[in-house]
């Protein structure tokens, strides 16, 4: 069964079922196949929804994505997640964490709405004003990102967060997105920070080098011990093998 449709397009704008006429003299259209909606205004929950037979299974999550980029686009403003360093266990330390920096409201300077970055579409990319950094916004409606295309936004080396709205999903207005988006940091997170891997990177090859320099010996027992190892197996092997007969 589809989600119920929170937004109904009119003349290129979104609207919440309230504020246009109810019924079908509301107007407006399924942000997703464009056919036309019936506005639910007296509904336990009011929403918007197809004619008989004429059901849109994308319609509930296209609807959130464009009213999503609508906000944003309309405050130019797009709240980050805090950045955290996760430094793991190893050259005698234990794991830790550092925070980079906390949540901030940043100001932006350019919305897009699902543009073709080569094999993929984020859901959004925004330009912070001032540093002119590209950030992808992913709006997580009804799944997660897959690895694949985490894998393809890491490659490309772009700043990208993921808004989880998943849990406004029974009762999506602009007022709840509105919160999402600008005022409740925790429903985001970063789905890859270049600094971030920068950071940790440099903190992994410091500890390495450290650890080098004050326990030499250490190390080079522990390659001795390897090599004593492999040798060891490639004996067994050696000592398995038996020619084969050719007559």
């Amino acid at each position: 069964m589809a989600l119920l449709i929170p937004f109904g397009l009119k003349d290129g704008v979104l609207y919440e079922p309230r504020q246009v006429s109810n019924g079908n003299a509301c107007g407006c259209v399924c942000p997703c196949c464009k056919h036309p909606l019936i506005a639910r205004q007296n509904a336990q929950t009011p929403h918007f929804a197809h004619a008989v037979g004429d059901d849109c299974k994308k319609g509930f999550e296209t609807a959130v994505h464009l009213a999503t980029k609508q906000l944003i686009a309309g405050r130019m403003e797009l709240s980050l997640p805090p950045a955290v360093l996760h430094y793991p266990a190893g050259y005698g330390k234990r794991p830790s964490t550092e925070l980079l920096y906390t949540y901030n409201l940043k100001k932006l300077s350019e919305v897009r709405i699902e543009p073709w970055l080569d094999d993929f579409r984020p859901d959004i990319m925004v330009v912070e004003s001032g540093k002119q950094m590209e950030i992808l916004v992913e709006i997580a409606v009804t799944h997660l990102v897959d690895d694949l295309k985490l894998q393809k936004i890491k490659k490309r080396g772009i700043h990208a967060i993921e808004i989880n709205v998943s849990e406004a999903r029974a009762a999506m207005d602009f007022s709840l997105l509105n919160q999402f988006l600008f005022d409740v940091p925790s429903h985001g997170r970063w789905l890859y920070h270049p600094e971030v891997e920068r950071y940790e990177n440099e903190y992994v090859a410091k500890q390495k080098k450290e650890w080098e320099t004050q326990h030499p010996l250490e190390d080079w027992v522990q390659q001795q011990l390897k090599r004593k190892e492999e040798l060891e197996e490639r004996q067994k092997v050696l000592a398995a093998w038996k020619p084969q007969q050719l007559f």
